[in-house]
């Protein structure tokens, strides 16, 4: 008799649900709810959630992919399509002196998925680095700048090992705590420890940087990816359409409402 139970866990496809939902939750919060506020922290600890796994996607698109150019294109044209809804989102405006360089979380999926074809087909060590280092460069105006890259390569160098994506994914994620932690200790150091108000220095702290730990709750949702692309062929395109298409609306939505 033929088995025909699916395969426990999550598909591809509904990790993929998981992390569109995660993502307009987050900017919703951003949008229309104050940043220090109890609800908005746990709104962006659940939005965390979809840079990994979008990353970790990513590289299995790497290695699954039968046409990586194509791949690359269709990451950067909807990277394109989505400049404007994105600026329009997080700057309330269009492009301008000011933002014209402030990239999308596309462009970052894009150099990371480029970082790991230098992986594959750069072979001498010095040029490898170089370059490794040119592509965090480009990323340091884009949405999760080099961090972002870091997550790709994390779950595309150590494919097949579960542990071991997860411990250089988190440290990858410690590292942009602590660059991120930077400018809340320079003020540390300019006003002196005793005129600090450490409760609300906390609390601000934990709603802008703390945060950030929610990029760890992707990883049980990930143990769980089954290695089945779930959804139908029209899946795929799921994400590139709504990313630019939500931050356009919720952009305008802003604008009318503030």
């Amino acid at each position: 008799m033929e088995n025909t139970s699916r395969p426990r866990g999550f598909s591809g496809n509904t990790l993929k649900l998981i992390a569109i939902a995660a993502m307009f939750i987050d900017h919703v919060a951003w949008a229309f709810v104050p940043t220090e506020s109890p609800l908005a922290l746990v709104m962006h600890l659940i939005g965390r959630t979809t840079a990994p796994i979008m990353c970790f996607f990513v590289a299995e698109g790497y290695y699954h992919t039968h046409d990586l150019r194509r791949y690359m294109l269709r990451l950067g044209g909807f990277a394109l399509l989505s400049y404007v809804p994105f600026l329009v989102f997080e700057a309330g405006g269009m492009p301008g002196v000011g933002n014209l360089l402030q990239l999308n979380v596309l462009f970052t999926l894009l150099l990371g998925l480029c970082a790991l074809w230098v992986e594959d087909h750069v072979e001498n060590g010095l040029l490898r680095g170089a370059a490794l280092v040119g592509l965090c460069i480009l990323s340091m105006t884009a949405d999760w700048f080099c961090f972002g890259i870091f997550f790709v390569l994390s779950f595309g160098r150590n494919r097949g090992d579960f542990k071991r994506q997860a411990l250089w994914f988190s440290l990858s994620s410690l590292g942009a705590m602590l660059f991120l932690s930077v400018p809340y200790w320079e003020v540390v150091q300019r006003y002196g420890v005793g005129n600090i108000r450490w409760g609300a220095f906390w609390w601000a702290y934990l709603c802008t940087v703390g945060m950030q730990a929610g990029t760890l709750l992707a990883l049980p949702l990930l143990k769980r990816y089954n290695g089945e692309r779930g959804g139908g062929p029209a899946s795929k395109w799921l994400f590139y359409v709504f990313y630019p298409a939500h931050l356009l609306v919720l952009g305008i939505l802003q604008a009318i409402l503030k």
